[in-house]
């Protein structure tokens, strides 16, 4: 890891979808207060009932949109850029009006939610901003955009915490922006920040390259001074393809011997002297990180695994060697240990 430029990097990476370089014009507090006689300022109205003639006026708004932009859909997309324009301006009570006018045409516009976590997010609601993001990705569970900032939050909790953990939680919601939208600097950016945290600077360069290429440049002067200190260019002459499968095992001084089945979609994990036997399902991030959900205990003895996820991360290969980081939910610490692979 890099202590030394997290502050510095921190601070850049943390602006959600634009730098939000003006002051805050009012605080949290004060927006739950007029919030409790404007219900434009909760997300979707509130639900709370409207009056006749506030109906009328939406009836209004929408036979307007249909007269200029052609279809609900099209105005409801409008409005909500309108809404990041104004975010953008430092005028969030104007940007929440227009987020909550796109839910009004479209419910079903997942970029609504998008806006309105990122209101959450000016005011440095997390709670409340991952709240909109999850009811937006239900309805869009592939929205790059949503996942984008979704992930910059968890980049953000691994800068205060300094939990490795956190970190693949980023790359995983990063990529899965990334297969949605492979043209967003965006997320091509944040990646970068990944994976120059976890010391990985193919990786790290290869989402550089790819974010200057669509346009990334001007945001990220300042991590880029910091990539070319700390991470030389490499090449990847690693071939992870050939550890996605096969039967391994561990050796650990105290554990004693770990054998590992491991196919496209689950591994099995057997240690005879601690009488554990667990199955857990494989999802490959990237390349050479891979996520390990606990399934089943099958002998008894690996109940407390329950709810146990397990990123893992191919470093080091050295023919049917291999060494994996390993970062768990139940624990803050990463740690490495070596693996054979000796049956395909």
């Amino acid at each position: 890891m890099k202590p030394n430029i997290m502050k510095k990097t921190c601070t850049l990476i943390l602006s959600l979808f634009v730098l939000f370089s003006y002051g805050q014009r009012m605080t949290y507090t004060e927006w739950q207060e007029e919030a409790k006689t404007n219900k434009r300022l909760i997300p979707k109205y509130g639900y709370i009932h409207k009056s006749a003639n506030e109906l009328t006026s939406d009836s209004t708004f929408i036979s307007s949109i249909l007269e200029t932009d052609g279809s609900l859909e099209v105005g409801s997309a409008h409005l909500v850029g309108l809404g990041f324009n104004y975010l953008q301006q430092g005028d969030v009570k104007t940007a929440m009006y227009r987020f909550n006018q796109a839910w009004l045409l479209d419910s079903l516009n997942a970029n609504a939610y998008w806006g309105f976590g990122a209101v959450y997010s000016f005011f440095s609601q997390t709670g409340e901003q991952i709240q909109q993001y999850n009811e937006g990705l239900e309805i869009d569970p592939l929205n790059s955009n949503i996942l984008t900032d979704y992930g910059t939050i968890y980049l953000g909790n691994f800068y205060d915490s300094a939990n490795t953990y956190e970190l693949y939680l980023a790359i995983e919601l990063l990529r899965k922006a990334y297969q949605q939208d492979p043209e967003n600097y965006n997320t091509l950016f944040k990646l970068s920040i990944c994976y120059y945290n976890l010391d990985d600077c193919y990786f790290a360069w290869k989402y550089w390259d790819k974010s200057v290429e669509h346009g990334g440049m001007p945001i990220m002067e300042n991590f880029t001074r910091d990539l070319r200190k700390g991470c030389e260019r490499t090449e990847n002459t690693f071939d992870f393809t050939v550890f996605k499968t096969g039967i391994f095992h561990h050796n650990d001084e105290q554990a004693g011997l770990t054998r590992i089945i491991r196919t496209e979609n689950t591994q099995i994990e057997e240690n005879i002297d601690l009488g554990i036997q667990v199955k857990l399902s494989v999802e490959w991030i990237d390349e050479s990180i891979f996520k390990l959900t606990f399934l089943e205990d099958l002998k008894g003895g690996g109940a407390e695994l329950s709810g146990m996820t397990i990123f893992n991360r191919i470093t080091e290969i050295d023919g049917n060697y291999h060494v994996q980081a390993g970062s768990a939910n139940i624990s803050p610490e990463e740690v490495k240990f070596k693996i054979e692979k000796i049956e395909n």
